[in-house]
């Protein structure tokens, strides 16, 4: 946050003394929180900087055939601004880009966009009690262009008249959506071992092998058929991936890649050394295109170029402390006025991300209006206790990690099976970073307890998030409020 006048352009009318706050990203967090700043705070004063020429996020610049989400289309909206005209279960990338520019139309949020902009750096001023930053402009380059839809296998269509119901009958698709979010929710018991859940949760197991055996061909069967138990990684939905298998312009190579040459790709027998098979041998594949799909690294990600106090970066607190890591996944100490969305620990494979930051973006509300306060003419039932004076800064205290780590602890997901750790040991933290044994059996065995640092995923329910972000913690939190010269 900073106290500036007006943009240069003009283009918004900025108070000369309410504090800006600045968005970086146009993505469906960034806008969530630019939708709650006008709806909730009626609160005007944000940029937001975006480095690709329009919003969407990862719905503008993926646009690949066949990309689309594997979460509800009715779960996957923002809660005030549901879509009752989705065509479909799992939506695709066209269709999410569009109701997210609707969504940005519908309440002007465009006007606070600066497209073009790159996020460079930013320092934390302590006189000032702000940041400086450092943005990019970007020269004008042609944008992703739209995929082709496809018809994934496992969709289901919207037909008008449910799609009229769910706009004019009221409730109902409030009602919808809740039912998703209960059904969804509640698979989270896979990932917890008790007497019950072990049958659910095999049952569950066959199911699924069941239905590999059926789509893909039968000489696959082995290799595609997981090792871990249903939960160790995401559950993903069949969209006609297994089938395609079957086409006889199909190959799966199992072999893994020693090398790109210029032709192609070089591949070693992926065998073990008493085989038989000369682990020496190299094949090339030759090929003209070469997709990489090789995901997301979310820890370049996390590590913004950001200085706060004492000259500390986030790159340099997330290595000494051993990984990624945030209080409740959203503050960061020694950064104060810093929120981020979709921190350490913030994600959950089986929920929904829009609900996750929705979650999210109502705690930042909660901590910042103490800021905003004298701005503010939000409604009566929008003022979240906390310090009953104005705040210029608040800054999560670096010794609430010592004091808060450990919420609880976590039943083992997965206990030993055959001699082997397939467990995935957990412990929630209200700090980012838990340590976990892999579920993968080729890590970890009864003979190496070894345990490795993760900083992805939420351990627990939805509903638990909720629940762990609805109030404010205020004693972990350090405060200057208006008139002090140095922080309590």
């Amino acid at each position: 946050m900073s106290n500036t006048g007006p943009r240069a352009n003009g283009t918004l009318d900025f108070g000369a003394s309410s504090p800006r706050i600045v968005i970086i990203g146009a993505g469906a967090g960034g806008l969530i929180t630019a939708l709650s700043l006008k709806k909730r705070l009626e609160y005007s004063n944000f940029t937001i900087f975006e480095k690709g020429f329009g919003l969407g996020g990862t719905w503008r610049e993926n646009t690949y055939p066949g990309c689309a989400c594997d979460t509800d289309s009715h779960w996957y909206s923002i809660s005030s601004d549901p879509n009752p005209s989705w065509s479909q279960t799992y939506p695709e990338q066209a269709e999410i880009l569009a109701y997210l520019t609707s969504v940005a139309d519908k309440h002007r949020l465009q006007d606070h966009c600066e497209y073009g902009c790159e996020f460079l750096s930013g320092k934390w001023d302590e006189q000032k009690k702000q940041y400086t930053l450092t943005i990019q402009r970007r020269a004008l380059s042609s944008g992703p262009e739209d995929a082709e839809p496809t018809d994934p296998q496992s969709q289901k269509s919207f037909s008008a008249f449910t799609q009229w119901v769910f706009k004019n009958v009221p409730g109902i698709l409030w009602l919808f959506r809740l039912s998703i979010f209960l059904t969804t929710d509640i698979t989270y018991l896979f990932f917890i071992t008790s007497p019950v859940t072990n049958i659910i949760r095999r049952v569950f197991e066959a199911r699924c092998r069941r239905y590999i055996r059926q789509q893909a061909p039968k000489q696959l069967h082995d290799d595609l058929m997981p090792n871990y138990p249903l939960g160790c990684k995401r559950i993903v939905r069949d969209s006609g991936y297994l089938n395609s298998l079957n086409r006889p312009n199909v190959e799966v190579i199992w072999d893994p890649i020693t090398e790109i040459a210029a032709d192609g790709v070089v591949t070693k027998p992926n065998q073990p050394s008493n085989s038989g098979v000369d682990s020496d041998t190299r094949t090339t594949h030759t090929l003209d295109v070469l997709i990489l799909a090789t995901g997301f690294d979310t820890r370049v990600s996390y590590a913004l170029p950001l200085e706060g106090r004492q000259g500390t970066t986030i790159k340099s607190l997330f290595s000494d402390s051993g990984g990624p890591i945030a209080y409740r996944g959203t503050t960061i100490p020694f950064f104060p006025n810093m929120f981020m969305l979709s921190g350490p620990n913030t994600i959950n494979g089986h929920v929904s991300t829009i609900y996750m930051e929705e979650v999210q973006v109502n705690y930042i509300l909660n901590l910042i209006t103490p800021i905003l306060e004298p701005w503010l003419q939000h409604k009566r039932w929008f003022r979240p206790r906390g310090p009953k004076t104005q705040l210029r800064t608040l800054t999560v205290e670096p010794t609430t990690r010592q004091r808060s780590n450990i919420t609880r602890s976590c039943k083992g997901i997965w206990r030993k099976r055959h001699g082997q750790v397939v467990a995935l040991v957990g412990i929630e933290m209200v700090w980012g970073g838990i340590r976990v044994s892999y579920c993968s059996p080729r890590f970890y065995t009864s003979r190496r307890s070894t345990f490795e640092y993760h900083s992805a995923v939420f351990p627990g329910y939805a509903v638990q998030w909720w629940a762990s972000l609805r109030n404010v913690v205020w004693r972990d939190f350090s405060v200057v409020r208006e008139g002090d010269t140095a922080k309590d």
